[in-house]
């Protein structure tokens, strides 16, 4: 637990110091977490691919847990009163907290795993911190879609969640899978990364080390 607030404090420390790096990165990912669902509805993808949630995950890996909290929080309810997708309710409010999830938990685990002695696990975790922002983010979901629904007088029942986080889902469980790792790995690659972050592991690193890199 000391570990997990020691990483989250200094990713606060960070934002504070980089106020508006954050807020345009954020704000640039908000825009495309509203502006990607509409471009899959205008090919005739649909919401199978969950495309809101790209940008999400991105925000929270990048920017760190608490602008990725902001962003996906947003991002569903901005997107509804905008495009009217998804429907304000329950829908878009059951989502807003699931991708607030999403952009938290991508960001704090993210931290975790960069900072890990082993490097199978520092390799891994994005990947990582993906698969646990995912898990994490669909079962707030279910639980929060299950709140909304009894308190409209309805059931919510575990068919129904698997059925719409699992079965309806798997394209874009598939789509996030394959996207985010390699769209960090390119940023990665390119030193993107390295002016988003406060830890020693994302220190710029010497010629030397870039030489042995490529």
């Amino acid at each position: 637990m000391i570990f997990f607030a020691s990483e989250l404090t200094m990713k606060i420390q960070f934002v504070k110091a980089n106020k508006a790096l954050n807020v345009s990165t954020g704000a640039m990912f908000l825009a495309l977490g509203i502006l990607f669902p509409l471009l899959f509805h205008a090919v005739g993808l649909g919401s199978q691919f969950s495309p809101m949630h790209l940008p999400v995950l991105l925000a929270g890996m990048i920017c760190g847990p608490l602008s990725g909290l902001a962003v996906g929080f947003l991002t569903p309810l901005l997107s509804s009163l905008i495009s009217g997708m998804p429907p304000i309710f329950p829908m878009a409010v059951a989502m807003a907290f699931e991708l607030a999830v999403y952009g938290f938990v991508s960001g704090l685990f993210m931290s975790i795993f960069s900072g890990a002695k082993s490097k199978t696990v520092k390799n891994l975790g994005i990947v990582l911190s993906l698969v646990i922002a995912m898990l994490a983010g669909r079962c707030i979901y279910g639980l929060v879609m299950w709140i909304l629904t009894a308190i409209q007088g309805g059931a919510y029942t575990f068919a129904v969640f698997i059925g719409a986080v699992l079965l309806d889902s798997w394209p874009g469980w598939i789509l996030q899978l394959l996207a985010v790792p390699a769209i960090m790995y390119v940023l990665k690659s390119a030193h993107i990364l390295e002016k988003y972050d406060l830890r020693p592991i994302y220190e710029k690193p010497s010629e030397t080390d870039r030489a042995k890199e490529s």
